[in-house]
């Protein structure tokens, strides 16, 4: 069955490519990434104005930088590409890939030579697991393709992975558990942020290259508890924990693991009960895969 149509439902990796070139219907292949919910198509820039002396407005105004981007949010139906571009297990570089996306039901469009500059993984109680990313590119294909033959015309059948499937919520000093929360989370989210930048060269307004900076990986986690001082010595001796979050069923069926995190904690009292909400933030160095 298919849960979405028209522009929704059509996004993909550009994983393929073949003789013939951009421009030739039949030179990718477009593997879906999973159910799209959305995207949105940008190309910021900046600008600036060429002066006029003795007018009150500017000569002109000209473009001096364009950066081509690409924000999806979407709900995976395997890893492929969570784990090729998005996330890689290794601390090395990104690979670098292209998004097709379409524009009707005919023809798409390609975001060229894209790095990831964000993701986030956020997952709740009642909702299937939502993966959002924005990727920067070096350029946008020039018009629309030909899609016919190549783009699949819609999305698997397989339904999206609720968040219960979520099996292990853990805090771990080394390799010792001091808070087992996979009964009592809530909800909750991590990110990884690249500082991906784009490079200029020459007179050109699109980047010559998207580099990958220094990377940023924190996450939170919202969890009913009924006491919380397990954790509170952790938080004021400044200590490092490990977290982990794992999902042990496709399409994910893998375990994220947050080595040496700086952790946060917030804790309020339900009123009338004994239950204490407690939302867990945390830093970290790394964030390696594993399987459960």
């Amino acid at each position: 069955m298919t849960r979405y149509s028209g522009t929704d439902a059509r996004l993909g990796n550009v994983s393929g490519h073949q003789a013939g070139g951009v421009g030739n219907g039949s030179a990718f292949y477009m593997a879906l990434v999973g159910d799209v919910e959305e995207f949105e198509v940008r190309a910021q820039g900046d600008t600036f104005d060429v002066p006029s002396l003795g007018n009150s407005y500017p000569a002109a105004i000209e473009t001096a930088k364009v950066r081509p981007e690409l924000e999806v949010s979407y709900h995976p139906q395997n890893t492929s590409f969570l784990h090729t571009y998005l996330i890689p297990n290794s601390a090395g570089n990104l690979s670098s890939h292209h998004m097709a996306y379409y524009a009707n039901s005919a023809d798409y469009g390609i975001l060229f030579g894209a790095l990831p500059q964000r993701v986030e993984v956020r997952f709740a109680k009642n909702s299937p697991v939502t993966v959002r990313f924005t990727d920067i590119g070096t350029n946008w294909s020039t018009g629309f393709q030909t899609s016919t033959g190549n783009f699949a015309t819609a999305v698997s059948s397989t339904e999206p992975m609720m968040s219960e499937k979520l099996t292990s919520v853990r805090i771990l000093d080394g390799a010792t558990v001091i808070r087992d929360m996979t009964s009592l989370w809530r909800r909750g989210d991590f990110s990884i942020d690249y500082g991906t930048t784009p490079q200029y060269t020459g007179t050109t307004v699109t980047p010559s290259d998207v580099l990958q900076g220094v990377r940023r990986v924190r996450g939170s986690l919202e969890v009913s508890v009924n006491e919380s001082a397990k954790l509170l010595p952790y938080v004021t001796n400044a200590s490092y924990l490990n977290v982990e979050v794992g999902f042990q069923n496709a399409p994910m069926s893998s375990c994220y693991t947050f080595y040496s995190s700086v952790v946060r904690t917030n804790s309020v009292t339900v009123p009338g009960t004994d239950v204490q909400r407690q939302r867990i933030e945390f830093e970290c160095r790394f964030v390696t895969r594993s399987s459960l």
